[in-house]
């Protein structure tokens, strides 16, 4: 449940005296207000009454009212499902008080823009207008808007699947809204916490919070709320597998949302109901269910959901056996999905690089602080020690002096039994010693245990943060797939980051594309700032040097790796004797039907008619030093449609696994292309994944994994 929270004071005017009252501010204020507080009811009359109050403000130049009612129609509009309506609204809104010098109303505007943007699946965009709206309603100490900005915020982690980051934001939520008093707040957080428990698979912690949540809104009877609460249920039972219960909860929230012309919630609803007919055989009613669900979705744009409701289709249409429906409707879903979630744009990648790099630099300050700051406290111990010891040492021999004078004075007759009594006190004092260094020791111990696992989960951190930047330089396969619409790619990294990468770019004012499946030696971090580097020469090479001869592009590559690796000062796995990197390039000439291949170390697999042909590469790395002058080769050839050409690194082939625990092996590999080279290029990826996993089991990966294969 998200948040929205436009400020309007409570109003009990009827909307007649409101339109009998002279055309003045007070009447703008009000019409506003009663707008606002009728949404909910009757979103197309809130709208009507937003744009007279509209009409009002403009007439009589009040800036103020017309934000309000801006913001009314952006409510409105969010509340029917126009979603860009509603963005357009909260934009104008915010412009005009951010001019106006209100804080408190740019806040509730940068929340609704965020609202929008959430349910537009644009996650980074929400975070950043939530982020904004909580800095300003901090400065102006507004606990509601508090409450609300960080629900919301931990609205976006649950989404990502940050679910502890999500529980963090929903509990500084439920305090906020219980302090208060605001029921519906509190209401909502539960949900959102029920939510959290739910992915986790606690289910009974989310059906406890899920019933405080519908108890609440019952209560106050909040329509919108129960209907959501009915949806949660419902999922709980569900996944219990108790299907008549779920249909009835469903189908409760349902009968609410269409009540309330929810349309967004009424595309959820008629997927999930669908969704349980599919589970109990009723595959017609199902996709009467989900098709009318998908219309609701797509009329909005609302991309989280369509994704879901696509990819219900194909489950349902696989169980169906309408395997090519299953596989149209699952195609859709993976071009939803990476729309979502792999729209990366190349420009940002530089700021992505940066704000790494500036992340890494301020990890390596803390840490030398916190190392000095442990060097300092040791050295401050062991002075302490040395000053007591001195003490020690001098109330010893004072004490001792004392003791013997008395003894040859007074007591000369019981020397024996004082001299044993010393010993006694000496080996008591280094009993204790020993005792006072061993929990010293224990201290230190703790204190570097904790302080190695600050530093693992920090270096963790900065190596997903990495995986990032390297995801964002892969170009995404829908692009790719624009030119080459029928082609797999198996992409299966050792490491949470890889030394693998592939390369696509299309040459202007020409029918040619360059495509290239590279290997970077090493894997892991090291591994993957060679693919970064090699990524950025040959879109230099390339795209700016307008270098499209695949021999000429492995020179310059090769040069350009070469004074890259020996003029910055690399650590030594990135020397020459241990780097560089193995590619497979092609030129495709769709005019020419040619295909120009150059490749370093790494062939070319080429199937026609029912025959391989491996196109041989120079027995070079690139970046590497070699005993004679470099000099890589290329070689072309006409191709057929319908010929398959596959590009791979070795990672595939040294596989260990099998019965015996040796190696997939190249000849193997060969076999394997053999078997599904005729294949769709769906089921061929399906294929090459089920071998690699099969052949692998229990072993531990030993390399970087890529395999594309693309039929012309």
């Amino acid at each position: 449940m998200l948040f929205s929270t436009p400020s309007v004071a409570q109003n009990n005017t009827s909307i007649e005296a409101i339109l009998q009252m002279p055309d003045d501010s007070s009447k703008i204020n009000e019409l506003n207000n009663f707008a606002f507080k009728e949404v909910t009811d009757d979103a197309h009359l809130a709208a009507e009454h937003s744009r007279y109050a509209l009409e009002l403000s403009e007439k009589l130049n009040y800036p103020k009212g017309k934000a309000k009612a801006l913001l009314n129609l952006g409510y409105a509009n969010f509340t029917l499902g126009q979603y860009v309506k509603a963005l357009s609204f909260y934009e104008k809104a915010k412009s005009i008080r951010e001019s106006i010098g209100d804080k408190q109303g740019v806040a509730s505007a940068l929340n609704n823009i965020g609202l929008v943007y959430k349910l537009q699946a644009q996650y980074a965009e929400a975070l950043d207008a939530f982020v904004n709206s909580l800095k300003i309603r901090q400065q102006l100490g507004d606990k509601a808007g508090i409450a609300a900005s960080v629900n919301n915020i931990g609205n976006v982690y649950e989404t990502l699947n940050d679910y502890e980051h999500a529980l963090l934001y929903y509990n500084q939520a439920l305090t906020a809204c219980q302090e208060l008093g605001n029921e519906e707040g509190v209401a909502g957080a539960y949900n959102n916490i029920g939510n959290v428990y739910r992915s986790q698979r606690n289910t009974k912690e989310a059906f406890n919070y899920y019933q405080k949540a519908l108890q609440i809104r019952s209560k106050i009877k909040n329509l919108r709320g129960m209907a959501e609460s009915y949806n949660n249920i419902g999922e709980i039972y569900r996944y219990r597998n108790n299907l008549p219960e779920a249909l009835r909860y469903h189908l409760n929230s349902l009968k609410i949302k269409k009540e309330l012309g929810d349309q967004y919630g009424i595309a959820v609803s008629l997927n999930r109901v669908g969704d349980i007919h599919a589970s109990q055989g009723n595959f017609a009613i199902a996709q009467l269910y989900q098709e009318e669900g998908l219309v609701y979705a797509m009329q909005m744009g609302a991309n989280e959901e369509i994704k879901e409701i696509y990819l219900s289709l194909s489950n349902l249409s696989a169980r169906k056996g309408d395997y090519r429906s299953a596989y149209s409707y699952y195609k859709n879903y993976v071009s939803i999905k990476d729309s979502i979630f792999n729209k990366e744009k190349t420009e940002r990648l530089t700021q992505l690089e940066a704000h790494f790099n500036d992340e890494q630099k301020e990890a390596r300050i803390k840490l030398l602080e916190k190392d000095q700051a442990i060097q300092n406290l040791a050295l401050k111990e062991k002075e302490a020690q040395i000053n007591k010891q001195r003490l020690f040492n001098a109330l010893f021999v004072a004490g001792f002096a004392f003791i013997v004078t008395m003894v040859l004075i007074l007591y000369r007759s019981n020397q024996q039994k004082q001299r044993a009594n010393r010993v006694l006190e000496e080996k008591n004092v280094e009993i204790q010693e020993q005792r006072d260094d061993l929990e010293a020791k224990n201290i230190e111990i703790q204190h570097q245990k904790e302080l190695v696992e600050y530093k693992n989960k920090e270096i963790t951190d900065s190596i997903l943060y990495a995986q990032r930047i390297q995801q964002a330089i892969l170009p995404s396969l829908p692009r790719i797939r624009q030119t080459l619409p029928d082609l797999f790619v198996f992409y299966n990294p050792r490491d949470i980051v890889s030394g693998d990468f592939y390369w696509f770019t299309e040459v202007q004012a020409s029918s040619q594309i360059i495509l290239a499946v590279a290997d970077c030696v090493g894997h892991g971090v090291p591994g993957a700032f060679m693919t970064v580097m090699g990524n950025a020469l040959l879109n230099e090479i390339v795209n700016e040097n307008r270098i499209t001869q695949p021999s000429r592009i492995l020179q310059e590559l090769d040069k350009k790796v070469v004074v890259a690796l020996h003029q910055q000062q690399y650590s030594n796995e990135f020397e020459s004797g241990s780097s560089g990197m193995d590619i497979v390039l092609v030129n495709i000439n769709f005019a020419l039907q040619e295909i120009t291949f150059a490749g370093a170390k790494q062939p070319l697999y080429h199937w026609h008619n029912n025959e391989l042909h491996v196109v041989p590469a120079s027995k070079f790395s690139i970046g590497t030093m070699a005993l004679t002058e470099k000099e890589f080769t290329q070689q072309s050839f006409v191709y057929h449609k319908g010929d398959m050409i596959y590009m791979a690194t070795d990672g595939y082939q040294d596989q260990f696994g099998g019965k015996n625990g040796k190696k997939f092996m190249t000849k193997s590999f060969k076999e394997m292309l053999a078997r599904i080279h005729s294949q769709p290029t769906e089921l061929q990826q399906a294929y090459v994944q089920d071998i690699f996993h099969h052949w692998k089991k229990d072993n531990q990966q030993t390399d970087d994994v890529l395999v594309m294969g693309v039929r012309l």
